[in-house]
């Protein structure tokens, strides 16, 4: 039972209802002295005279059929609890540390629970590695859109990604290298945001993600990087041999965000941020050289792990 209202923190509800990795019964208890129960004695039904209950209780289903015996027009839920006080359900006190910050959350205050709505939502995304800048600007971008947005936030990111990619391969195809990297560096971030959005919708709605979206998604950025790195310098002007380097250096970047351990290897991953610092070099003149220095950082990168 959850009296109406309350907020109550995943893991603070799952260490009351587990406890050394059993389920337990028991109605959460607030002392009558504590700032809540006195603030708010009608959302907290008195217990005694030294306990609140605390809105949470585990108890018997079997309790719910005496319900039928009792005035129809009563508070079902108080009613359930003056049941399970009768049935003798054990009393098990709010830990503090619960009750601290919004772990154990009153749904009264418009501020409270805009800083509530920032916690799920910062907790339902990964964190941002310092050493992934744009998948980070990413995660940062899905916090600071409204919870109420994320399904269209995440249309508008694949749409707006779909539309940059077609961009790239115009600017790529017309002969404008720099141009092309760069507007699909916009495009892998625009990607990365439709696929936090995703990700967040399906934490949110408390169901299994999607992972054919992220895989599918994934597919799609390599096969669109590499095309663009093969038609960024111009196919005319660039020998067979070099046409490899782009597979070359994607693919070891991919086989070292899986296989390194170190704590930078999130930089491997950045697809939005090796394309960017791809368009500086093509604007340089230097993008087959920066594909090789790529290249031969990740081989190092992969021979440091196997000697570590």
């Amino acid at each position: 039972m959850l009296s109406d209202g309350l907020l109550i923190s995943k893991q603070s509800a799952g260490e009351f209802v587990l406890e050394s990795g059993k389920r337990q019964r028991g109605i959460a208890t607030l002392p009558a002295n504590h700032a809540l129960a006195e603030r708010h004695p009608e959302d907290f039904e008195r217990i005694d005279r030294d306990r609140h209950w605390a809105g949470l209780a585990l108890i018997r289903a079997r309790q719910v059929k005496e319900l039928a015996e009792l005035p129809p027009d009563g508070d079902a839920i108080l009613l359930l609890l003056r049941l399970a006080l009768q049935a003798q359900e054990p009393c098990r006190p709010v830990k503090e540390s619960w009750l601290q910050g919004d772990d154990w959350l009153l749904a009264v205050d418009a501020a409270d629970l805009a800083n509530a709505e920032r916690t799920l939502v910062g907790g339902s995304l990964p964190a941002p590695s310092p050493f992934a800048p744009t998948g980070a600007l990413a995660i940062f971008a899905a916090r600071a859109i409204p919870p109420g947005n994320i399904g269209l936030s995440g249309k508008l990111a694949r749409v707006a990604a779909m539309v940059l990619w077609l961009g790239a391969m115009a600017l790529a195809l017309a002969g404008w290298p720099a141009s092309a990297l760069a507007c699909g560096a916009v495009a892998v971030l625009a990607a990365d945001v439709f696929v936090m959005m995703h990700h967040l919708r399906s934490r949110l709605a408390s169901v299994e993600p999607a992972r054919m979206w992220h895989s599918a998604v994934s597919g799609v950025v390599f096969a669109g990087t590499t095309a663009l790195l093969m038609l960024a310098p111009g196919i005319g002007s660039v020998a067979a041999s070099q046409l490899g380097l782009p597979v070359i250096a994607l693919g070891l970047a991919i086989v070292c965000s899986r296989a390194s351990k170190f704590r930078h290897a999130a930089v491997w991953n950045d697809r939005a941020l090796h394309l960017a610092f791809f368009a500086v070099a093509a604007g340089l003149g230097l993008l087959n050289e920066a594909l090789v220095a790529f290249s031969l950082a990740a081989t190092l990168q992969l021979l440091l792990q196997r000697g570590d």
